[in-house]
């Protein structure tokens, strides 16, 4: 990346392995389609520069299930997703390290508004700028 001043990635973690749920509920339905699916559209709209769904090894087989053509978007396989959360944000924090910073949202946050996101997001580059 040329010039990272203002580059933020999004990041969301999504590796979980659901113990306490029973079923990986990153692909449970809401509202027609799997509860990462609508995390990842929510940041789609907002220019950061990169884009990455952190999964678990388990989650392979039904990355197809959510199709996401933007060039920003790519998935992160987490292969240490059995040591917890801490493991995801480290994974996360390795897929931002071009970029100036990185947001980090749960794929199990669909009701997260826009403009919530996008007022985090326009202070974390008023912040940059400084």
């Amino acid at each position: 990346m040329a010039d990272r001043t203002f580059a933020i990635a999004g990041v969301i973690l999504a590796s979980g392995m659901s113990q306490r749920m029973g079923t990986a509920k990153q692909f449970l339905p809401y509202k027609g389609m799997p509860l990462l699916e609508h995390a990842i559209r929510k940041l789609l709209p907002l220019p950061f520069a990169q884009i990455f769904a952190v999964v678990g090894k388990q989650h392979q087989a039904r990355l197809a299930e959510i199709p996401i053509d933007d060039p920003r978007f790519r998935w992160v396989l987490n292969e240490r997703n059995h040591e917890g959360q801490s493991a995801a944000l480290q994974c996360a924090a390795e897929c931002g390290k071009d970029c100036a910073g990185i947001m980090v949202f749960l794929a199990d946050q669909p009701l997260l508004l826009p403009d919530t996101i996008r007022r985090v997001y326009d202070t974390a580059v008023e912040q940059l700028a400084k």
